[in-house]
């Protein structure tokens, strides 16, 4: 069959839809048509990809956790508001953090206050905002923009949505897999770290929904990208890039 552009809104099924035509539908729109840049440099071991664009307001991560469902006409909010409270009141970014809040643990407390005395640079946010307890480092995440997304947070939400992240960190130049125990996702989303450490970026390639495969840039035609990619969909020259292969 055949995908589908982005609708323009999100792909949010009905209560009386089968499950079959659920995955059916879903699938049919997890391709889009969105505009950016795109880079015919090698990397993430293909020949073309694109950034799309995120702003840098503190919130990149979980905008590029959003932007990675909703432009692929997916409900992340379906799967976020099992975990969160009062799911309602709350837009996708602030229900993300309140999620990582909820996670937080003495022991990441204890971590990252050792971390502000070694590594000021990235952790000297909590000698700033005055955070000396695990409620004030919960109180502080739940802001927007105040506390960027870390490893434990990344690893934390990549599990709760059953979603298999692929980051390239350009600042300390590693491939990293989310979650790290390695258990398999529903999806692939591959996402990059900017060389000065403080920028996350969702990637998108093209595609081709003849083929079903990603495919070569058109310099004329309208193109299709993807963002997520079942594990059967995902080249293997991404997931060798990143070293895993499953």
């Amino acid at each position: 069959m055949k995908r589908k552009a982005k609708p323009s809104e999100l792909f949010v099924p009905s209560p009386g839809f089968e499950e079959r035509d659920n995955k059916v539908k879903a699938s049919a729109k997890r391709v889009t048509r969105v505009s950016g840049q795109h880079s015919t440099t090698k990397k993430f071991g293909v020949d073309t990809h694109a950034t799309v664009a995120i702003a840098r307001d503190g919130d990149c991560f979980f905008n590029c956790l959003r932007h990675a469902f909703s432009l692929t006409g997916l409900d992340i909010r379906e799967r976020l508001s099992k975990h969160a409270s009062n799911p309602d009141e709350k837009d996708d970014c602030l229900l993300m953090r309140d999620i990582c809040a909820h996670s937080l643990t003495p022991e990441v407390f204890e971590h990252y206050s050792c971390l502000s005395e070694s590594d000021p640079e990235e952790y000297g946010f909590m000698k700033k905002a005055g955070i000396n307890n695990l409620s004030k480092l919960k109180e502080e995440m739940r802001k927007p923009g105040k506390i960027w997304a870390r490893e434990v947070d990344i690893n934390y939400l990549a599990k709760i949505l059953n979603i298999t992240i692929l980051l390239y960190d350009e600042h300390f130049d590693s491939k990293i897999r989310f979650p790290r125990d390695m258990s398999q996702g529903e999806y692939y989303m591959v996402m990059k770290r900017d060389k000065r450490g403080i920028h996350y970026n969702l990637i998108k390639f093209p595609w081709s929904s003849g083929t079903n495969t990603v495919c070569v840039l058109k310099q004329k035609k309208a193109q299709e990208w993807i963002c997520l990619f079942t594990p059967n969909e995902i080249p293997r020259d991404i997931l060798e890039f990143f070293g895993t292969f499953s």
